[in-house]
């Protein structure tokens, strides 16, 4: 934010128009501003009371004839999860499932878990993939 001295924020005037804040320069191209003056004091005056801070003058280019232009400047990203593990199928997983839960931590064949991974093994051997 732009101060004066007095600390009171500037009157902005662009190409004649005055502008709600300091902030909104921020929204102008750099490449469109012909010239910028700074008025202060007794020359700021004749803006009166508004202009207790001084005042920015702003003058933008004028449009030349001929073919217009179109300028854009853009920018994307793309985010990846760094290291991803490798996920199992259902042919995997059934195997799997009915190690860890039936062999070895010796749950019992109406445990869910055990079920499902009956289902998904009967399923591969008849060839009623889902």
């Amino acid at each position: 934010m732009l101060l004066s001295t007095n600390g009171t924020e500037p009157l902005v005037i662009v190409d004649g128009l005055t502008v709600p804040n300091t902030a909104a320069l921020n929204s102008l191209n750099p490449a469109d501003i012909q010239s910028i003056s700074f008025l202060k004091d007794a020359a700021a005056a004749i803006y009166g009371a508004r202009a207790a801070g001084g005042v920015v003058l702003v003058t933008t280019k004028r449009a030349k004839s001929g073919k217009p232009t179109l300028e854009y400047s853009g920018s994307y990203s793309v985010k990846k999860i760094g290291l991803q593990p490798k996920l199992t199928d259902i042919n995997g997983w059934g195997p799997m499932m009915y190690e860890a839960r039936f062999t070895n931590d010796q749950f019992p064949t109406t445990d869910p878990w055990v079920t499902y991974a009956n289902i998904s093994m009967y399923a591969k051997k008849n060839n009623r993939i889902f």
